[in-house]
Order: structure tokens, then C-alpha cells, then sequence
């Protein structure tokens, strides 16, 4: 445990598959993890992240090998995972419930790992986590203004909207929803994921009931058992909720504006998902559809609530600091992966 032995100050830890059901009635399957977590993980090392540890979930028919095998050995592991997800809500349901192989993996992460770095964090390929500000060129900055008083820090989670002007047409034969000659066709990101859902719902900061779904960083020697959302067990297990935003002596939520970093939730909208945006049930109607209409200039108005030309709502944000540096500097170290294969 002696902070001098620590190989990294920085590792995240993700459990992930080359395509996935999506939990709860629909059951959608995503087909793009391999897309996702090329750029994910280009994405992280970019931002300061020394090592990532991949928990491969594919399974036999398929492998996130040839992704993870572009990035060096000293900064990315693939550890082949095919435990089953056990279904512990209703027999036979669709939706299975509790992600059990995700739980046991993130607690092997923080098992075998954990006494290789000082910081940790587990959270998932649609997870982005962005330094703000112009002080902070990594999130080793982030974690470094709060000089040791801080030994977890939580992030609030929302879930971005697909921005339709960052989407192309798709068609996909067998697909009702997308099938040739479909009107609007459906859309799938033309730019990175990064850029295609930067579009949060509300203005920074985010609002204290976004902490439901929120994801940590935190220092290894002091969690010792963290489950997801929360560490469940830590060094001195101090959970008092206090006035000033801690919810025990060590822990921080963070303020987006107050503390210049943010997680963007980048949650998949499949295909079909994109396919009834116009109409009065999808965008036209509702705010609160899954695609996004940024408001322009990201001022929102009490008159003029629609985009002209579409007559899509206005219904998010674009965070001006991932637009104008983040996403050119992932193209940029994207481009340069793709000519270093060449």
C-alpha cells in the first residue's frame, strides 16, 4: 500500500462486449461497441488516463481483441471475461436485471489492480469523463486541486441526446423502422460519438437528482469495496450527509461549474430509436425525446421553442469547452491511430 510503489496515478476499469441488448421491454441490440470503445479508449489516454483495463464480454462468437490490440500493452489490457449475466429479477424475463458479470468484474478490477494506482475509476463506454476550464489539461488536474482532502469523487450522470445535425441516414433491410424508403430516414452518428451526443438536457451544473446514476473516482487505499454508483466500503465507512455537498468526510460531488469537470453520458439511441423524430410523438411534440436540437447559442427563449425548417424543439446544450477542444483533439489522435496501422 505504499503510495511510492503505485505504477500509475490514474486507471479506469470497463466492462463491455462487441454489441449488447439494451435492458428493460425493447430489448434493442447495439451493434457499435467496437466503434465506441476504439474511440473511448483513444479518447481517455487522451485526457490523462495511464492505464485502462478492459473486462471483454463478447464472448466466443466474437472478441474486442483487434480493437484493444491498436493501443500499446503498457496502457491498455484485455482481460477475457465471458461470465454469464445471471437474470435475478423475473424468470425468463427480457430484461435481466442486475448486471451480475459487470458487478464481479469491476470488484476483480479494483482486487487485482487496485494497488497499481492511486485513483480508480470503473464506468462504462458511454461514459465520458471532461475536464473544463482552461487550467485543467487532463483529469489529473481535476483530481489534483483538492490537495489530498478528497478521496472520492463523484460525478453526476445524465443522459445526452443524439444531436440530429451530427447524424447520416441509414438504411437497414429487415428493419421496419429503417427500411428503404423510409421518411425521415434513421440516423446514425456521422462524427464521433463524443461530439453526436454532446448535448445535455439542462444547463451546467446539473441538478443534485442526476447523483442516482453517478460514477466515481477514487483513491484505492481508502475504498475497499465499490459497487457501480457508490463506495460501499471504505476505510473508516463514514456515511453522514452533511449541508456542504460531502455525504461523508472524504467525499466530494462534483460541481460541474464550481470544479471545472463533468461526465457526458453518451447512451446509445439505436437506429429505430431515431426513426419517429418527426412527429407530434417524437420531437415535434416533446422536449423530452430521445434526439437532440441544441438551443442556438445555448440561450434558451420563451418565444421561439422550435428549429425552423424541422419544427424540432429546442431540448439541449452543447458544452462549448468539448465542442471547441476535446472533439477536434480526439479527431486528430484518432487519425493518427488509423495512419499508424497503414
Amino acid at each position: 500500500n505504499d503510495e511510492s510503489q503505485r505504477q500509475h496515478e490514474l486507471v479506469a476499469c470497463t466492462w463491455t462486449s462487441a454489441s449488447y441488448r439494451i435492458r428493460g421491454k425493447s430489448g434493442h441490440e447495439v451493434t457499435d461497441g467496437e466503434t465506441r470503445l476504439k474511440e473511448w479508449i483513444e479518447y481517455h489516454l487522451m485526457v490523462g488516463f495511464d492505464h485502462i483495463y478492459i473486462y471483454d464480454n463478447s464472448g466466443a462468437s466474437s472478441s474486442l481483441a483487434p480493437v484493444i490490440d491498436l493501443f500499446p500493452s503498457h496502457q491498455v489490457t484485455r482481460i477475457d471475461w465471458p461470465c454469464r449475466i445471471c437474470n435475478n429479477w423475473k424468470p425468463a424475463n427480457p430484461d435481466p436485471g442486475e448486471r451480475s458479470s459487470q458487478y464481479a468484474a469491476e470488484a476483480s478490477c479494483l482486487n487485482r489492480f487496485g494497488s497499481h494506482t492511486k485513483w480508480l475509476a470503473s464506468f462504462d463506454i458511454d461514459e465520458y469523463m471532461v475536464p473544463l476550464g482552461e487550467h485543467h489539461k487532463s483529469m489529473k488536474d481535476v483530481l489534483n486541486q483538492f490537495h489530498e482532502r478528497y478521496r472520492i469523487l463523484s460525478f453526476k450522470s445524465l443522459r445526452a441526446k443524439f444531436r440530429t445535425d451530427k447524424g447520416r441516414p441509414i438504411v437497414l433491410d429487415g428493419d421496419r423502422h429503417c427500411n428503404k424508403g423510409k421518411k425521415p430516414p434513421c440516423l446514425v452518428p456521422e462524427t464521433t460519438i463524443l461530439q453526436a451526443y454532446n448535448c445535455d438536457p439542462v444547463e451546467l451544473p446539473k441538478p443534485k437528482w442526476a447523483e442516482r446514476a453517478q460514477k466515481q473516482i477514487y483513491r484505492t487505499d481508502y475504498v475497499q469495496h465499490h459497487f457501480v454508483h457508490y463506495s460501499t466500503i471504505t476505510r473508516d465507512t463514514l456515511k453522514v450527509e452533511r449541508n456542504d455537498g460531502h455525504r461523508s468526510n472524504h467525499e466530494l460531488a462534483i460541481d460541474e461549474v464550481k470544479h471545472e469537470a463533468m461526465m457526458l453520458h453518451a447512451k446509445a439511441v439505436v437506429p429505430s430509436g431515431t426513426a419517429n423524430r418527426e412527429t407530434e410523438r417524437g420531437c415535434l411534440g416533446h422536449s423530452n425525446c430521445n434526439m437532440g436540437t441544441p438551443w442556438p447559442g445555448n440561450v434558451v427563449s420563451e418565444t421561439d421553442l422550435k428549429e425552423k425548417g424541422t419544427g424540432m424543439m429546442y431540448n439541449c446544450f452543447v458544452n462549448d469547452v468539448i465542442e471547441r477542444k476535446w472533439v477536434p483533439m480526439l479527431e486528430e489522435a484518432l487519425e493518427k491511430r488509423n495512419k499508424a496501422r497503414t
